[in-house]
């Protein structure tokens, strides 16, 4: 049998994925997808280091969504943000047209990568022999619960949670490992649904307007409000609003619980979770 030296690559892996993983590899690309497509080559240098800091991302997050010996990974290991030949002594103006070439060069990239991750979960939710599905099909247990300063709504819900036998999963609960919120929360993120609580925690207004302040959640759970919709959908996130406070404007139209003193609010999160897949004995929200 023959041996590899030392010089020669590792075999390329093919990685095989679960649905979970899919959706959380699309979730991390399109984060980077964002961050390229924050970079504006009109007020942005070729040398400034947010330039330097988005490769890094855009490379690591495809080693870990694919494998360090993936063909994916292997095609973009040396992924840059700035393309074109150059010749000793380029100018500034030189060096500034490659950001300019490798911007849109690098969206077209991970748009791509996300489109092969989307294709492999198209193929595998519609193989109706396949063994991997959704932990929400699997009568999954796990429900993420989104939450800012209140203590006390957020203990309410978990408990009510662990009323109905789910597991409620609170990020500041997990072991961090060495990782970034975003990382955390990404590795955290294989929940069958999500209670996002928008307590009026922080006040806003519009820039000049300090008096038209109004009560708000914190930027952290509309943020996570949006990544849950995107990652399992619409129907698997229930927003609880406590008090009047101004909503995020993109999601205007969806209905919210309130969550009222009197505690009505459980049996319609308790629905909510039963609709979206999820198994639950409905009696035991009494």
């Amino acid at each position: 049998m023959a041996r590899r030296t030392s010089n020669q690559p590792p075999p390329v892996e093919i990685k095989v994925f679960t649905l979970p993983e899919i959706d959380l590899g699309i979730a991390k690309l399109r984060r980077r997808l964002a961050e390229v497509e924050g970079i504006d080559p009109k007020t942005v240098r070729y040398d400034d280091p947010r330039v330097g800091s988005v490769e890094s991302n855009v490379r690591s997050s495809i080693r870990e969504v694919f494998g360090p010996n993936s063909p994916e990974f292997r095609e973009n290991e040396y992924h840059t943000l700035r393309v074109g030949p150059l010749r000793i002594n380029a100018s500034n103006r030189e060096l500034q047209q490659t950001l300019v070439n490798g911007i849109p060069a690098g969206k077209a990239m991970l748009e791509n990568l996300i489109a092969r991750l989307e294709e492999k979960r198209q193929d595998m939710k519609g193989a109706p022999s396949s063994p991997v599905t959704h932990p929400s099909s699997q009568g999954g247990r796990k429900v993420f619960v989104v939450h800012g300063h209140d203590e006390a709504a957020k203990e309410s819900v978990a408990r009510f949670l662990g009323t109905l036998h789910l597991e409620p999963i609170i990020l500041h609960e997990q072991p961090n490992k060495g990782r970034t919120v975003i990382e955390k929360l990404g590795a955290n993120s294989d929940v069958a649904f999500a209670v996002v609580l928008l307590t009026p925690d922080d006040a806003g207004h519009a820039s000049g307007q300090p008096d038209a302040a109004r009560p708000r959640a914190r930027q952290n759970v509309v943020m996570e409000l949006g990544y849950f919709i995107g990652l399992l959908g619409r129907e698997k996130v229930c927003p609880l609003v406590k008090g009047d406070l101004e909503k995020p404007s993109d999601y205007e139209g969806v209905v919210y619980v309130p969550m009222d003193a009197a505690g009505a609010w459980k049996s319609t999160l308790a629905r909510e979770i039963k609709a979206s897949g999820t198994s639950i004995d409905l009696n035991l929200a009494m």
